[in-house]
């Protein structure tokens, strides 16, 4: 809750906002209202005017109980607002220098309640915050808080459009064979490849023509990218190795038509580049074989699986994963569905693409759990380093995850031939890429 005591010394910002409300609740109140929920949460302090300097000045509140009143009717009043995410904690009154005042503390709504939205418009109704001004939402922000309330299994739907035929028939058997090497005498082994996408939940049987055809999850994690593009038409994977004063010195894109450019492939390749240089101590294990995987090495398969399953695949800008000389950082279309200092603690597992965050895990990639940041955190701790860090950006969302390492030095490559002809057969691509290093 908001200190008054330090009221005066505030400005109106990012999760701040004051309201005079000499006349009665303003309209602008639920813009808002609107915006804060759908960012990250503020205060609203009504009974307060904002001066030319920027500083609060205490209006007054003639009657506080009767704007409280009309506070609560207009929440639950679901023509003027979509969703009351308020409990009565969250709105109460209080006294600033001497004057009576309301403070109403917003928090950010859960996915399910995105986007609040006011006057029974969601396109034109839906807000943000962007430093001190509420801003309408676009339709691209309000589709994809739309796509965020659909349940983490969703990916599972058939795309009756496109045929098995946009499936790599050599990653699936890439997949299958790291599968038999992990889950030995599984069940589905003996299965035909059909039969085991099904129970995988990579491909589903059409309700249109009862023909088998490629799910989300499946069309993602082992389509060819130029059929992948069909259904999301901003896919892009990007790895590079970076060091100081290069654009990159070594490079994979799912664009350049030289690899399938799907979810799998992208994994094992972009993981090789993350590592590398690791340093590995020399260790046997119980049957006289080197181990060579550190916790930083199941920090970095970490936190390039998180990203790939949280992705939003209709966002833009695509996946990009970087490797720095003492750290790696990875990006993805989206925001967390899950509040950060929830992720933080653990325990709580919300991945955007449920169906394909399971086929990374019968690999023994990803934490299902919600343990994912802990893994993260005890690989810095073991090598000395700061905590991962994580933060969320709008306008485009996108989540960026920054992991330090400690390393033998980077000593990078030739420049990978996949960079020429991702500059010349994607074209604008690699610019947008590029921007959101």
């Amino acid at each position: 809750m908001l200190d008054l005591a330090s009221l005066a010394g505030l400005r109106e910002g990012n999760r701040l906002e004051f309201k005079s409300a000499v006349g009665g609740l303003p309209n602008s109140l639920w813009e808002t209202y609107s915006a804060f929920a759908n960012t990250d949460g503020g205060v609203i302090v009504l009974g307060v005017r904002e001066e030319k300097d920027g500083m609060p000045v205490p209006s007054g509140l003639k009657n506080p109980e009767t704007v409280r009143k009309q506070l609560w009717d207009v929440l639950n009043n679901r023509k003027k607002t979509s969703a009351n995410i308020l409990v009565d904690s969250d709105v109460v009154a209080d006294m600033f220098e001497e004057h009576p005042v309301i403070v109403v503390t917003v928090p950010r709504a859960s996915r399910d309640d995105r986007p609040v939205f006011i006057n029974n418009d969601m396109f034109g109704g839906s807000y943000r915050r962007n430093g001190e001004g509420d801003y309408h939402c676009t339709r691209f922000d309000v589709t994809a808080m739309v796509r965020d309330s659909y349940p983490s299994n969703s990916d599972k739907r058939v795309l009756d459009g496109i045929s098995l035929s946009a499936l790599s028939g050599e990653t699936i058997k890439a997949y299958r064979n790291q599968f038999d090497n992990m889950r030995p005498r599984h069940p589905w082994s003996p299965l035909s490849d059909e039969e085991f996408l099904l129970r995988l939940g990579a491909v589903g049987r059409s309700r249109e023509d009862g023909e088998l055809h490629p799910t989300h999850a499946g069309l993602l994690m082992f389509g060819e990218a130029w059929s992948i593009t069909d259904e999301y038409p901003d896919f892009f994977l990007d790895c590079r190795q970076v060091t100081e004063g290069r654009r990159w010195d070594n490079r994979i894109t799912s664009a350049s038509g030289e690899w399938s450019g799907n979810v799998f492939e992208f994994f094992n390749r972009a993981y090789r580049m993350l590592v590398e240089e690791l340093p590995v101590p020399f260790e046997l294990d119980a049957n006289m074989r080197r181990v060579d995987d550190t916790l930083q090495h199941k920090a970095v398969r970490e936190a390039l699986a998180n990203a790939l399953v949280h992705t939003d695949y209709y966002g833009r800008a695509g996946v990009v994963a970087i490797r720095y000389p003492d750290r790696v950082e990875v990006a993805n279309p989206g925001l967390l569905r899950t509040p950060a200092d929830v992720i933080r603690a653990g325990g709580v597992s919300d991945p955007r693409n449920g169906t394909l965050a399971t086929m990374f895990n019968l690999l023994s990639i990803g934490e299902k759990a919600g343990s994912g940041f802990d893994v993260l955190r005890q690989a810095a701790a073991s090598v000395g380093k700061p905590e991962p860090e994580l933060r969320e950006l709008y306008d485009p969302e996108r989540v960026y995850l920054t992991l330090h390492l400690e390393t033998n030095g980077l000593a990078l490559g030739t420049r990978h031939k996949d960079d020429a002809s991702q500059e010349t057969a994607s074209g604008g691509r690699a610019v947008a890429s590029d921007d959101e290093r």
